[in-house]
């Protein structure tokens, strides 16, 4: 074990990388000094905060002043204890394996880092347990358990990824990358370090980034391209000196130290060389201080200072035996057989309480079961129950269905009362209408025939009759023709009342309609011509889409309520009121259907006659002025004809306005 472990330690990838068990945790931001920080923790009080403060203290002294890193990282595990705060006690323990770990404490940096792997994972923090998987890997390899390092590693690349975390698994990456360096794998540890190089730029993480500039150097030693590996050590050192990390830059002296010796430049080799030593003792770093003197004593024996490269050789040799005896890595392998040991008992635990929740399931499964068949006896009894009452209910039911059959005769009778009652309102009205325009063509027809009779002479004589009898005559004629086609016109509208419309909904634009119809109405000359001049204003949406609609009937409707507008407005003109006759149509789109608004600022109607103004033959205008119809016909128009409703708002000497609510679809 002892001589696997000497030559994986050698050469440039031997100690590289020992920091990022450290700003791996947090990725430490050095703007805020360590005084400043130790000043803000004088004057906090003793919870969570304090234990976080004092540990990221910890973190920023450990390259510079180990020592002084591990009091105040053993003052917050105190704390940590005190609150009994298990993530503070997890984020603790892991910055103080990795002072372990640098210290080259390697069985004490295991343990601390198993006890926060456990910590994490009662937590269930997946991040925390990829972090200390990732350093239990760093310890495993720096023992030269390089297996066991990549096992361990690969666990924590997949928790980085369980978590999402991309800096986690950039880190892993890294430590991967350091593994196949050691197992002579350049090439897939130079794929590695590409796969996290962009993690860490785009988090400004200088420490992963001169971590990575590292271990590609590594690489390229051991493939013998010494040139490139140089830059990327020298742009590393500079970046770490920035950083003020001085193990990292003990660990890149050593490193460029390995090129100057493989180039036979002594010199150069024995300066750097000693600068690593001494930046390493400065630190405490034995480990480092190991490597630095053992490659010293080989570079002063070759310019054949072979005595004080004895002298480095023995300083190499204690340092080593006190790090690596072989007792001490039969104390850590035994460590790590005991934590795998205890994480296959953990594992068998965790079957056995999945064994018992699936007994408990069963258990529950068969309570269930066995309520269901309880319920299902409870139900037939219950329905046993039920139809008993059933019996019971059934002569019950008999009875009330005589009762409401008797009822139902009784509802009919009522029902033929009231249409006989409306039968006999609308023969009023009807014979009301037409005796009234018969009336006066019976009173001209017998004016004329006196007239007639009185200007008749005896036998063939031709009869002569004066140009007043002949202007009474034409008169009285012109009478009789007027109101016959006044009588035959409310017979046809009675016919097109009654008759159902055989006219099929077609997409029609409501705008366009409305604009051609009262057009045509506000033209036309009826056979009394209007003398009332009126203002219409139109209010119409654009935004109406095609509606399913009749427009002959539609038409027809639009022009009777025209007509009773005209109606109302020439009924306020007539009493002497001073205003601006008005009407106003308007068109609104709402969600399904268009409202239609039809108003005037007429005579308006009273609130005794509203409700009854869409019955037919119901008028309130003077004898043979209106047969009472055209409200009624497009009621059955908007109402029957296209699944609308339509209502009237009305103000006594104010006006009128009847709202239209069309449907957008005809179902």
């Amino acid at each position: 074990m002892r001589a696997t472990l000497c030559s994986a330690l050698r050469g440039p990838v031997s100690c590289v990388i020992v920091v990022v068990i450290i700003a791996g945790m947090h990725g430490i931001a050095h703007a805020q000094s360590v005084d400043s920080l130790k000043a803000l923790a004088d004057r906090s009080p003793p919870d969570s905060s304090l234990v976080l403060l004092l540990n990221r203290i910890a973190q920023q002294l450990s390259p510079r002043d180990p020592d002084e890193a591990l009091v105040y990282i053993n003052d917050a595990r105190a704390l940590a204890e005190k609150l009994a705060w298990k993530q503070g006690k997890a984020e603790v323990l892991n910055t103080l394996g990795a002072l372990h770990t640098n210290a080259g404490s390697f069985e004490q940096a295991l343990t601390d880092f198993q006890q926060s792997r456990e910590l994490y994972r009662t937590l269930r923090d997946e991040t925390g347990i990829s972090r200390a998987l990732r350093n239990i890997g760093v310890v495993q390899r720096r023992i030269g358990n390089l297996q066991e390092a990549f096992d361990y590693t690969r666990r924590s690349l997949d928790a980085a990824r369980s978590a999402g975390d991309s800096l986690a698994m950039a880190k892993a990456l890294v430590n991967l990358g350091n593994i196949e360096n050691q197992r002579k794998n350049n090439e897939k540890a130079i794929a590695y370090f590409n796969a996290c190089n962009g993690i860490f730029r785009r988090a400004g993480d200088h420490f992963g980034e001169s971590t990575v500039l590292n271990g590609m150097a590594n690489a390229y030693v051991q493939l013998g391209r010494l040139t490139e590996a140089l830059r990327l050590y020298r742009n590393s050192l500079e970046m770490n000196q920035r950083r003020g990390d001085m193990r990292a830059v003990a660990i890149i002296r050593t490193n460029i130290g390995e090129i100057h010796k493989k180039r036979k430049d002594w010199a150069s080799a024995i300066r750097t060389y000693s600068q690593a030593l001494e930046t390493a003792r400065d630190i405490g770093a034995m480990n480092l201080q190991r490597i630095a003197s053992e490659h010293l004593a080989e570079c002063l024996a070759a310019t054949g200072n072979y005595r004080q490269a004895y002298q480095y050789q023995l300083q190499h040799n204690a340092i080593r035996d006190s790090l690596f005896n072989s007792e001490v890595l039969h104390q850590i392998n035994s460590k790590t057989r005991a934590y795998e040991i205890r994480e296959r008992e953990q594992q068998i635990a965790l079957l056995e309480a999945t064994s018992k929740l699936q007994e408990e399931r069963i258990a529950r499964e068969s309570l269930l079961r066995n309520f269901i068949i309880l319920a299902v006896i409870l139900l037939t009894v219950a329905a046993v129950w039920i139809f008993s009452i059933a019996r019971k209910r059934k002569r019950r039911n008999a009875e009330l269905r005589s009762t409401i059959a008797q009822l139902h005769r009784t509802q009919e009778q009522l029902i033929h009362a009231e249409k006989m009652a409306t039968l006999g309102r609308l023969s009023t009205g009807i014979a009301h209408e037409i005796l009234n325009p018969l009336n006066f063509i019976n009173n001209f027809a017998d004016l004329s025939s006196e007239l007639l009779t009185e200007n008749a002479v005896p036998g063939d004589t031709p009869l002569q009759l004066s140009r007043e009898d002949l202007r009474s005559l034409q008169a009285n004629l012109e009478k009789i023709a007027g109101y016959g086609r006044r009588a035959e016109g409310i017979v046809k509208s009675m016919v097109q009342h009654g008759e159902g419309s055989t006219e099929a909904p077609e997409p029609t634009d409501l705008n366009a309609l409305l604009r051609r119809m009262l057009t045509i109405a506000r033209g036309a000359q009826g056979p009394e011509p209007r003398d009332v001049p009126y203002i219409l204003n139109l209010t119409l949406d654009g935004n109406i889409a095609d509606l399913p609609l009749r427009p002959r009937e539609l038409s027809r409707a639009i022009l009777n309520l025209h007509q009773n507008a005209l109606d109302a407005l020439e009924e306020k003109a007539g009493e002497g009121n001073a205003f601006q006759p008005t009407i106003s149509v308007s068109t609104r789109q709402e969600a399904n259907s268009v409202v239609l608004r039809f108003q005037d600022n007429g005579s308006g109607i009273t609130d005794s006659v509203l409700p009854r103004i869409f019955e037919p033959f119901f008028t309130t205008k003077s004898t043979g002025k209106n047969a009472g119809l055209g409200l009624s016909i497009a009621y059955d128009i908007i109402v029957e004809g296209h699944n609308g409703s339509i209502r009237a708002e009305s103000t006594p000497g104010t006006g009128t306005e009847f709202i239209i609510t069309l449907p957008r679809n005809s179902s």
